[in-house]
Formats: C-alpha cells, sequence, structure tokens
C-alpha cells in the first residue's frame, strides 16, 4: 500500500516539475533561432525579484529561484503527508493484529468448551488468558499510539489545511485569468497547482477518516466474538475492553480544526470564497 502512494506522490512530482523542464527546454529553442528577448519566454509564477530578469542571465536566475521554490514546497508536503500515511498504515495493522488475536481468542473458547482432557483443558485456559492479556496490551497500545500520532501532526493539520484552502483560491483566480489572457502554459501550470491545493488536504482527510472510523470500530469487533459464551474470569476482561473502546478518537488542529472528509468539503468551499473575494477585490 506504501509503495503505491508513493508511485502516485512521485508521479505527481514528476508532472508538477516538469513544467519548469518544459519553460527551460523552451528558452533553450528560441535562443536557437536566435531569440534572445526574454520577455517571449514564460515562466509559471509572477513574481518580483530585486535584480533585472529582462536579461538572459536574469532570467536563468529567475527560473533558478522558481524551480528551487516549487521543489522545496513539494518536497515539505511529500515529507508531511508520507510520515502520516505511514503512521496511518501501521495503526491499520496494529488493528489488523488486534482482529487476529480477538479471533483466536474466540475459537480457542470454543475448543476449549467442548475438551474432555483435563490437563488439556487447563493448558488451553492458561494460553487463552494469556492471549486476552496480549489482546489488554494491544488495545492500550493501538490509543496511546493514535493519541501520539494526533498530538505528532496537529501542527501540521493546523498549517496545512488553511494554507491550502487559500492556495485553492488564488489557483482558481489565476486559472481563470490565464484563461482569459489565452495564455495556455500559465494555465496549466494553475491547474496543477489546483490539483496540488486539493490533493494534499484531500489525503490528510482521507486516511484520518478512514483510521479514526477503524480505531472507533475496535469494540464492534470485541463485541461480535460472542464474548457473551466465554467464562466468566475471560468475559469481565471482555467487557473493559469494550468500554474502553467509547474513547473517542479524532485528527485535529490544536483542536480547532477537524482533519475528516466533511472538514475537506469545509475547505474546498472556504476554497470558493476566498476566489469570489479575490476576484471582488480585482474588479475594484
Amino acid at each position: 500500500m506504501c509503495r503505491k502512494y508513493t508511485k502516485l506522490i512521485f508521479g505527481y512530482i514528476f508532472c508538477h516539475q516538469s513544467t519548469f523542464g518544459a519553460a527551460l527546454l523552451y528558452s533553450f529553442y528560441l535562443i536557437r533561432f536566435g531569440n534572445f528577448d526574454t520577455s517571449t519566454w514564460f515562466l509559471p509564477f509572477t513574481m518580483v525579484v530585486p535584480f533585472d530578469t529582462s536579461s538572459v542571465e536574469g532570467w536563468y536566475w529567475f527560473w533558478f529561484i522558481q524551480f528551487s521554490a516549487s521543489l522545496s514546497y513539494i518536497m515539505c508536503m511529500v515529507s508531511v503527508s508520507s510520515y502520516f500515511m505511514c503512521c496511518c498504515f501501521y495503526i491499520e495493522a496494529i488493528c489488523d493484529r488486534f482482529g487476529v488475536i480477538i479471533n483466536s481468542i474466540r475459537k480457542s473458547v470454543k475448543q476449549n468448551q467442548i475438551e474432555k482432557d483435563k490437563p488439556k483443558f487447563l493448558e488451553n485456559r492458561s494460553k487463552i488468558r494469556d492471549q486476552i492479556h496480549d489482546a489488554i496490551d494491544l488495545h492500550v497500545n493501538i490509543f496511546q499510539i493514535f493519541k501520539m500520532v494526533s498530538n505528532i501532526n496537529s501542527g501540521t493539520i493546523f498549517a496545512l489545511l488553511p494554507v491550502n484552502a487559500i492556495f485553492l483560491g488564488i489557483s482558481m483566480y489565476s486559472t481563470e485569468n490565464s484563461v482569459a489572457d489565452m495564455s495556455p502554459a500559465f494555465m496549466l501550470y494553475n491547474v496543477l497547482c489546483i490539483v496540488s491545493s486539493v490533493m494534499w488536504p484531500y489525503f490528510f482527510a482521507h486516511f484520518a477518516t478512514k483510521i479514526t472510523e477503524r480505531v472507533s470500530s475496535i469494540g464492534d469487533v470485541v463485541y461480535d466474538s460472542n464474548w457473551y459464551d466465554y467464562p466468566i474470569e475471560f468475559r469481565r476482561y471482555i467487557v473493559l475492553i469494550i468500554a474502553r473502546s467509547h474513547q473517542e478518537v479524532n485528527f485535529t488542529g490544536f483542536n480547532l480544526i477537524s482533519c475528516t472528509l466533511a472538514g475537506f468539503g469545509k475547505i474546498v468551499r472556504s476554497s470558493c470564497s476566498f476566489y469570489l473575494l479575490f476576484r471582488s477585490f480585482a474588479q475594484q
């Protein structure tokens, strides 16, 4: 699963940075045919820099600055997103292991209920007790690790979601202008920016929602194991696991921003509001 998303992310990086490669190759093409007028060359960003970009040397320095800034942004987003996704995969794997232990306990109890040999019965009983202890320890670890991952990524979520909402609004406004100016290069890059500003929050919201629902459903896995048929000495532990599974779990940005698919929908709506705001400012 990690390899699948790694390939997807690096494919996006290649497409995103290829825009700068296309701009560089286009400049080489124009120079070959004697066109040294940098005003006819294109770059994805419109920026103000403290040097002359009308010269060839200045234009290439400008290209390098834009390329480096874009690559730094992409690599930063890849790093924080990959870390968050890997943490989610790890929690999911622990939940899978917990489900295996619960199923193993159910089978062991069922088998021991028909066991006639007393030494074997006592041996199986001790084995079941050890399995229940393992399930309890793993259950505690699941919630502790979830809380730790939530705290570590709280600042990232708080910064990522609002910033990308603003970035999406700016990209939508820039795309509208590039269509009006009939500039296909700028329009292509702005479309990539829209994809970028939507993709990162969606990754966070998707995996956060998926893992939150998975951890919240741990109690259902235990409840569906026919625990009420267990011996009384085991049943009380199972009841405690079910009761502790009702802890509220969620990913938030400093308890101010909810990282869920519903929250992602709010981000998209906020981006549309920012887009209309930028458009109204431009018309005044």
